[in-house]
């Protein structure tokens, strides 16, 4: 995945996280590894929150953090330690979703899972976001999740709405400054806008 935010740009490989920052026509190249401090290197995708923290999704350490105080490691809470990847909603909460395990929270120390009666379709979540509304957007082979925060329900878009064969790819997603999110499927683009869904 491609995170990025003012001249600075993280890619996520299986090589550890790599930060461009670019000033003028030069760029400066840093890659962060387990050499560096960071816990793996195998990296599924590379988050920078609102508080400049930058996360690391790993296939099976768990969640990473960089902060002006160096790296820090989370695991508690998780059943698995694959990490696909992280959003934030409106109230600066993170969230990250688990390999086959659905969708946690952040609690500043450790991970907790969404509620048992909050029934996800499916909890191979490929893709994870939020909406205009601070909504939690979650992509599987079913089509969409979509987790209202405040009223604790979720909603899901799938045949009914038209979305059928279309696999999400796994973090093959991007959010436009109007909020629109556009994902990468096995047939082609979704565009998806609050309660809209377009096959592009």
């Amino acid at each position: 995945s491609i995170a990025g935010r003012g001249n600075e740009v993280w890619l996520a490989t299986l090589g550890g996280g790599i930060q461009i920052r670019f000033f003028g026509d030069v760029l400066e190249v840093k890659n962060y590894g387990r050499s560096e401090g960071l816990v793996s290197d195998y990296i599924y995708q590379v988050f920078i929150d609102s508080q400049e923290r930058i996360w690391f999704a790993t296939d099976g350490k768990g969640a990473a953090m960089l902060d002006k105080s160096g790296f820090h490691h989370y695991e508690k809470g998780l059943s698995s330690k694959v990490l696909y990847g992280f959003a934030e909603d409106d109230n600066q909460r993170i969230w990250v979703n688990v390999q086959g395990e659905g969708v946690f929270q952040f609690d500043g120390v450790g991970f907790q899972p969404l509620a048992k009666e909050i029934l996800l379709r499916d909890k191979n979540i490929y893709g994870l976001s939020t909406d205009t509304h601070g909504n939690l957007i979650m992509l599987n082979d079913l089509g969409i999740d979509i987790y209202d925060l405040e009223t604790k329900k979720v909603r899901y878009m799938g045949e009914e709405v038209g979305i059928r064969d279309m696999k999400p790819n796994l973090n093959a997603l991007a959010k436009d400054q109007a909020g629109r999110i556009y994902i990468g499927t096995d047939h082609g683009i979704m565009k998806y806008s609050d309660r809209a869904y377009h096959s592009l």
